[in-house]
């Protein structure tokens, strides 16, 4: 997603969605929310053997869903992050340090970011994509929708094709 999100390049988003569902099939404990540090069908072999849920990973997990949600603002996608950051709500105080990135997503579920869509062609929306990554604010998600080939995405977002190149800054489902 960092690497969709700086070049523009939907190559690398189409990747994180395949990895984000890759990791719910295999990897998701659908009983108690979050994810395990090992597959499914792993052999037991010594500590392999046993599937832990760690929180820094998962708050990691948490996070690229979140992420993905603004991008695409598929609930399933929110959903899979609440559950994740729910399976771990009652062991953060336990968790020293390692309950910030926890504290991180958990304000970032329940504060959106700042997401800015761009509409154009990665050439003439150069510009305003550079400005959109210079923005000073914590949390922020950018992407860049050509209308010639992601007229189905901005669709999905409630975006004009019209006009280009235009930024669109959203907090939740407000864009302006």
């Amino acid at each position: 997603l960092d690497a969709h999100e700086a070049t523009g390049d939907h190559a690398y988003f189409g990747r994180a969605v395949e990895l984000a569902r890759f990791l719910i099939d295999r990897f998701a404990d659908k009983e108690g929310g979050g994810f395990f540090d090992v597959w499914d069908q792993t052999e037991d072999l010594g500590r392999l053997g046993e599937r832990q849920k760690p929180a820094p990973d998962n708050a990691v997990c948490a996070e690229v869903f979140i992420r993905l949600h603004h991008l695409t603002r598929e609930d399933a996608y929110l959903e899979t992050a609440r559950t994740t950051l729910e399976a771990f709500a009652g062991a953060h105080p336990q968790m020293g340090y390692f309950a910030s990135a926890y504290a991180r997503q958990a304000d970032t579920l329940l504060n959106p970011p700042a997401v800015v869509n761009i509409v154009g062609d990665m050439a003439s929306a150069a510009p305003l994509h550079r400005a959109a990554l210079s923005l000073d604010v914590p949390s922020r998600v950018v992407q860049v929708l050509d209308p010639a080939r992601h007229a189905e995405r901005l669709a999905a977002l409630y975006l004009p094709a019209e006009p280009s190149p235009a930024a669109y800054v959203c907090l939740g489902t407000m864009c302006s």
